[in-house]
């Protein structure tokens, strides 16, 4: 039996799924900015544990309530995928308006995400794209991720001017890519304010 959700899933058209600690940091300034908007209740956040008590802290810190946490099965790469996909899928398929996937970085839960939109023809928004390493085994597996995730992002947000030209010598249209600067450190400064230390 699926779960009763306190809000309206047919409104729900853009869904932002974060699994780890530093995705999460990174997409606090965006999470900050949706709650505070009369858009809310159009966008959907889900939490997939990739990590699960290092991240709690910073939603606690944050005062953030995922709408949506999907307890997934980490103990190997393989499993983690195939358990995103199949909670991904079961969510998705109670909202029926939705059109857009948020993911930010290269993890795992990117990863997931990503063949999760393709399979599905949802657009995918790729937040910190563009990072390269040029090479496939360093990071692991972070460079197939952001490669996986580029290959199939309909919009991206890249942090930088070197990450928007990696993207562009990948063939990525100048058109589809945004330079955002980086996240992090819009939430550094949110976190320093926060605090009262600026």
């Amino acid at each position: 039996m699926m779960p009763v959700y306190n809000f309206n899933l047919e409104e729900k058209k853009v869904m932002i799924v974060f699994g780890t600690r530093p995705e999460l940091i990174k997409l606090i300034p965006l999470l900050i900015e949706i709650d505070n908007s009369e858009l809310r209740r159009f966008f959907i956040t889900v939490y997939l544990t990739q990590h699960t008590s290092m991240i709690e802290d910073q939603l606690n810190f944050w005062n953030i309530q995922p709408d949506v946490t999907l307890t997934i099965t980490r103990s190997k790469l393989t499993q983690l995928l195939s358990s995103s996909l199949t909670q991904l899928q079961e969510l998705s398929d109670q909202l029926p308006s939705l059109k857009y996937v948020l993911i930010q970085g290269d993890t795992n839960t990117a990863l997931s995400v990503s063949n999760f939109t393709f399979l599905n023809q949802l657009k995918l928004l790729h937040l910190e794209a563009g990072l390269r390493s040029q090479n496939l085994s360093s990071p692991f597996p972070e460079e197939y991720n952001r490669l996986i995730a580029s290959k199939v992002a309909y919009f991206h947000f890249a942090p930088s001017e070197n990450a928007k030209q990696n993207l562009l010598n990948e063939g990525v249209r100048q058109d589809d890519i945004m330079v955002t600067g980086n996240t992090g450190i819009d939430a550094l400064k949110l976190a320093l304010s926060k605090t009262g230390m600026i």
